[in-house]
């Protein structure tokens, strides 16, 4: 019976069997080749591993080290300023309910007295003629607004929880299509705005600040902001610098933290803004609401300079008067 050939590369006939044979023979070589070379290179391949893991390991143990360090800091200064950190409110229907009317009242209120008592007390109360002027356009409520709430707790940065106090803040647009936010705080077992909060007062205005440049400390309502490069460095002391800026941001000025007299209230500073943190990975909070003591040195630079004494409290809602 006839068999098959083929043409080998010398032009010779190979039966098939053959080159069965033949095929067989060359893949038993490569597999002990492979084999051979497998084991040869193995070891090689296992520590070069272990040397890139090794410095690897190291560097992540370093970095979640630094993390645990900064974690801890920054409990241990939470626990300082809030005391007690499981204490939670909740805010009712009842609660929003009676923050929409107030609203809706400061709406349609022709005269100050329609409001007088809807208006937290503060000792600068002679002022609070002045929320007709600042209200503005009419603040909505309605889901359309994108009207919200967020609960939280005002405390002076320096002491404890004792002195604390709850306050509800909620934020929506405007008839005009501009944003707005409001406070809310409990004052003689009634829920009254702090309109003071609201607006942004300060005992002295934005531009009163920069042309009377008070040598001694006064509180302000504002806005604050740090990036790299605001550190400046005089007399052989280097300044941590912030922005600072108007409620309403049309104005603005650079105030400084002397690190070698003040550096944790620079480290409040930075906490509030999540500024150079490890443990949050979001940017730094930019214009943060926040209530400074300041003053002016005229000393400090060619010109004189802001400095922040003392960071009294986050947000704008004050605990109490000082």
């Amino acid at each position: 019976m006839p068999y098959r050939t083929r043409l080998d590369t010398f032009g010779e006939n190979v039966s098939q069997d053959n080159l069965g044979a033949e095929i067989s023979s060359e893949e038993g070589d490569s597999f002990w080749v492979w084999i051979f070379l497998i084991g040869l290179l193995a070891p090689i391949f296992a520590y070069v591993l272990f040397l890139v893991q090794v410095p690897s390991q190291e560097h992540e143990q370093q970095r979640v080290e630094v993390i645990e360090n900064q974690l801890l800091n920054r409990l241990e200064q939470i626990d300082k300023n809030s005391g007690e950190l499981n204490q939670e409110f909740y805010t009712t229907i009842e609660e929003i309910e009676d923050i929409k009317s107030i609203i809706q009242k400061l709406n349609t209120a022709k005269s100050y007295n329609e409001i007088e008592g809807l208006l937290r007390k503060t000792i600068h109360y002679e002022a609070d003629r002045f929320i007709m002027d600042e209200w503005g356009v009419e603040r909505l409520t309605n889901p359309l607004s994108g009207f919200q709430w967020q609960e939280m707790t005002a405390q002076f940065s320096n002491k404890s929880r004792s002195e604390s106090v709850r306050y509800i803040k909620v934020a929506g647009r405007r008839s005009d299509y501009s944003g707005y936010h409001a406070y809310f705080v409990y004052q003689d077992n009634s829920l009254v705005l702090d309109w003071q909060a609201t607006i942004g007062w300060s005992e002295f205005s934005f531009d009163e600040l920069l042309q009377s440049k008070p040598r001694r400390a006064v509180s302000v309502r504002c806005l604050l902001k740090k990036q790299p490069g605001y550190e400046i460095r005089l007399n052989g002391t280097t300044y941590s610098g912030y922005l600072i800026s108007s409620p309403n941001l049309d104005a603005y000025t650079f105030a400084y933290v002397p690190l070698d007299t003040h550096q944790q209230i620079d480290r409040n500073l930075k906490d509030a803004l999540n500024y150079g943190s490890f443990i949050i990975k979001e940017p730094p909070l930019e214009n943060k609401r926040v209530t400074l003591k300041i003053s002016y040195q005229e000393e400090l630079g060619k010109d004189g300079n802001f400095i922040i004494t003392e960071l009294l409290h986050d947000e704008w809602v004050t605990p109490k008067d000082p």
